[in-house]
């Protein structure tokens, strides 16, 4: 009797705790003949206290023996069928009649939260249109957007990390909505342009314009672009290269221009433009919060613990380099941030003076630690405002 107590226990904990995420193991490569794979970056399972992180998924699709249209292979959450009825709606204007006659599987593997299946959207209709029309998607290439019915590609929320995931995949190609380029320049405003070197970003606005992105039979204009793109991505990656001086270099310019002519839709070349003629430096809000928190991560691992007046936890050489690094930054960041990095600054102004001279009395430390706590208190007040602000 107890231990099937014990065993009812475990169901109720799986069913409660597990169940919104679905859990299989990636496919050994390459994939199973008739399996059309494509990779999205999701966001994993969040961590309480923890801003959110992603890694890569797969969108899996295969044609199978009988008819009934689109079907998942695994059990998902209502917001999955959502997401593909927006989906097939598009593809069946693209591929009519063909859904309903045949019975077309798809899974999903890797760690997928079921409150972001909606950012595989992009990546699901790519499998789906690849499948029946019979082209094979770039195994390297990467897609990141929401779909709607109509065939626009819209924005995913928490971009940043989804952005993070795919550079740490060294993405060949990444197809993702116009909506979302201020994230990528926020990516190369904080990496730096050689971030480009390896994967190169397109932007679109329908799903019409996604294919010749992804497909592995490339269209002319794509094989000429991506010559010219290429040469840069050499000089980018070549060793000791210093992006700043190669992007003064006329020839490399001349590399780009050539790039936007051939593939309009290359964020990547637009970017590296605009760094020639030193525009386009300035954050978008997500990346604002992101670089404030990567830029300080002494302070704001203290600031959230439960000892925000802990000074031996902040050394004040260690402080003071973050608050520099914020100062020097500034001038990049999103205007509404300016509360927020006004808070760590004083906060780290107080570890400064408090570092720097003792207290003279246990009163006055019993008020530092006071002071210390309502600092931290309103650093945490100006995140909360901000996130809610930009969500």
């Amino acid at each position: 009797m107890q231990t099937s107590a014990l065993v009812r226990s475990a169901l109720v904990f799986l069913i409660a705790f597990v169940a919104p995420v679905l859990r299989a193991q990636v496919p050994a490569s390459p994939p199973a003949p008739g399996l059309t794979v494509v990779k999205v970056p999701l966001l994993l399972p969040p961590k309480p206290g923890q801003r959110p992180v992603a890694d890569i998924a797969n969108v899996e699709v295969r044609i199978a023996r009988g008819v009934g249209g689109a079907v998942f292979t695994q059990r998902v959450p209502p917001d999955a069928s959502k997401v593909l009825q927006s989906v097939t709606a598009a593809i069946e204007k693209l591929h009519p009649g063909k859904l309903k006659a045949q019975r077309i599987e798809i899974t999903f593997t890797g760690m997928v939260a079921a409150n972001d299946l909606a950012a595989s959207g992009l990546g699901l209709a790519i499998g789906l249109d690849a499948a029946l029309g019979g082209w094979k998607p770039e195994p390297e290439c990467m897609a990141v957007g929401t779909f709607e019915a109509d065939g626009d590609v819209q924005p995913v929320r928490d971009a940043i990390p989804r952005l993070l995931a795919v550079m740490r995949a060294k993405a060949k190609r990444v197809v993702m909505t116009e909506k979302q380029v201020s994230q990528v320049n926020d990516m190369m405003v904080s990496a730096g342009p050689a971030m480009f070197a390896h994967t190169q970003f397109f932007a679109v606005n329908s799903y019409e314009d996604a294919r010749p992105i992804i497909d592995t039979a490339l269209t002319p204009e794509m094989t000429k672009g991506l010559g010219y793109f290429g040469n840069v991505q050499q000089a980018l990656s070549a060793e000791g290269a210093k992006p700043d001086e190669l992007l003064k270099d006329d020839e490399m310019k001349e590399q780009l221009r050539n790039t936007m002519v051939v593939m309009p839709s290359c964020v990547s070349a637009r970017l590296l433009l605009r760094v020639t003629t030193g525009q386009f430096d300035k954050l978008s809000s997500e990346g604002t919060f992101y670089a404030i928190e990567d830029m300080a991560p002494t302070i704001f691992t203290v600031v959230q613990s439960s000892t925000p007046n802990d000074l031996t936890k902040l050394p004040n050489a260690t402080v003071q380099a973050e608050i520099a690094k914020l100062n020097a930054a500034r001038p990049h960041f999103a205007t509404t941030s300016l509360p927020l990095l006004d808070a760590v600054i004083g906060y780290g102004e107080i570890v400064r003076v408090y570092t720097e001279k003792a207290a003279a009395s246990v009163t006055e430390n019993q008020d530092r630690n006071r002071a210390l706590l309502l600092t931290a208190r309103d650093v945490l007040g100006a995140m909360a405002k901000f996130r809610a602000a930009h969500r």
